[in-house]
């Protein structure tokens, strides 16, 4: 008893103010991304991002993704379980080489890496990428999210090869996404993360995106996806040059 009464504490680092705005946040970017598919998981790794110690972002976004992921694919229940087949391969590929060789960036570094690609993935377009590159595409992405956090657009685009309709698109992406995310919490965990440390914030974070992702399905298609989509761009720019400013005066001072 004593021993989970010691866990249901929040980090001592983070204030009353960061914690809540960290779990509204996660109810938010799930909404979004329980209507449009994608966006929210962006959102949540800029946010975080600014507010989390750097070298935490990842896991906690990573570990938050993995079941706010799987708990879309469960509510759609509309994926293509064998397109999951595509991917594994590749996962497992790049879990690998980035256990040999993904080293521990700097602060600074990681910002301005994760702003850089938040900022891409507003402006940029990753083009559909034919079932060819499915293993090399596959392989970056995996990577790449244990650099940057977050490969949404990267496995969209991959997934677009497969000429899915809208809401079987939306279901396999979070199936994929939240086997890629889980994958990567098992490898950070193996490498020394500690996240019990976080994990009572979690659940709460975890809660409040299983409630937000149950009212965006809930409403799927019934809101102007148009001007959800202008309302998530616009804060990804925001949270994105926010990144970049504390990375470039991070470097300013050191």
């Amino acid at each position: 008893m004593d021993f989970i009464q010691s866990l249901a504490v929040f980090p001592e680092d983070l204030t009353t103010v960061q914690i809540y705005s960290l779990i509204l946040v996660s109810f938010l970017t799930c909404f979004f991304s329980g209507i449009i598919g994608i966006g929210g998981g962006l959102i949540l790794l800029a946010f975080y991002a600014t507010v989390l110690p750097i070298t935490a972002v990842i896991p906690i976004h990573g570990f938050l993704q993995f079941w706010n992921n799987l708990w879309r694919a469960i509510l759609t229940r509309d994926y293509h379980a064998p397109i999951l087949r595509s991917f594994f391969l590749g996962f497992i590929v790049g879990t690998g080489i980035s256990m040999v060789f993904v080293v521990n960036l700097s602060a600074p570094v990681l910002q301005l890496s994760i702003g850089a690609f938040v900022l891409y993935s507003v402006f940029g377009k990753i083009p559909a990428l034919s079932k060819r590159y499915l293993f090399l595409g596959s392989t970056i992405s995996m990577i790449l999210s244990f650099i940057i956090g977050g490969t949404a657009p990267l496995i969209a685009a991959l997934l677009n090869s497969f000429s899915l309709e809208t809401k079987p698109f939306i279901s396999t992406l979070a199936l994929v996404l939240a086997f890629q995310h889980g994958l990567k919490v098992i490898t950070l965990g193996y490498l020394g993360f500690d996240f019990l440390e976080y994990l009572f914030f979690m659940i709460c974070a975890i809660s409040a995106g299983m409630i937000g992702t149950y009212f965006g399905v809930m409403i799927m298609f019934k809101l102007a996806n148009d001007f959800l989509t202008r309302l998530v761009k616009i804060a990804l720019i925001l949270l994105a040059l926010r990144l970049i400013f504390l990375g470039l005066t991070s470097f300013s001072f050191s």
